[in-house]
């Protein structure tokens, strides 16, 4: 059934036009009555699309969110509520909106880290998701979406050298990204040392 759909999501993508895109980017950005038009840009941004269209897709997305990211629920907000507050529409459509940008969010590291990803869209992707680490928590470091990208870049394929040398290059110069970043290094050692160690757990010494 997700590969039906996925092939769906694909063959919608090459009928459209790059104007297409624009336009409903524009629509999107000019009115909430176009909001049907988010996720129809979210499939834009994925590996398998053309570069172009992945670019204008992830800009037109990160000019909708950036405002919005600070004024949206936690993602296990919505498990934490009264029913009242799950009736209210304001807070479904706040809650649906997080739901996308968590959406936004993992295509975003997919790109980031598929070997089929052109150098220029992996910059821009990096720039976006750096982006909302410094929007996404009222103005301090969000530090859980920064933990993901990290702990992403190292389980990639596409080698831990080629992220964290433009992740150096560009952000290493600010001294809470260097310290998000060993926080975040530290953490991955402390499971692989545990995996390490629950793996070995049952052999005896020679």
């Amino acid at each position: 059934m997700a590969s039906i759909l996925s092939k769906k999501k694909k063959k919608n993508r090459e009928k459209c036009r790059l104007s297409d895109l624009k336009t409903l980017g524009l629509e999107l950005l000019s009115s909430r009555a176009k909001i049907n038009n988010l996720p129809l840009l979210l499939t834009f941004v994925s590996p398998t699309s053309r570069p172009q269209y992945a670019l204008e897709a992830l800009l037109f997305l990160q000019a909708f969110f950036t405002p919005l990211l600070p004024l949206l629920p936690p993602s296990s907000y919505s498990t934490n509520t009264t029913g009242t507050a799950k009736d209210d529409p304001d807070f479904i459509y706040r809650t649906w909106l997080r739901s996308k940008f968590d959406e936004f969010l993992n295509s975003l590291i997919d790109v980031s880290v598929s070997p089929q990803s052109e150098e220029a869209l992996r910059e821009v992707v990096l720039d976006t998701i750096m982006e909302f680490v410094k929007v996404g928590n009222g103005g301090r470091f969000h530090s859980a979406i920064y933990h993901r990208f990290i702990q992403s870049i190292v389980h990639s394929t596409l080698g831990i050298d080629v992220l964290l040398d433009l992740l150096s290059s560009k952000y290493f110069k600010y001294i809470d990204v260097r310290y998000f970043t060993y926080i975040a290094v530290e953490k991955l050692a402390r499971t692989f040392e545990a995996k390490d160690i629950s793996g070995t757990y049952f052999l005896h010494p020679c």
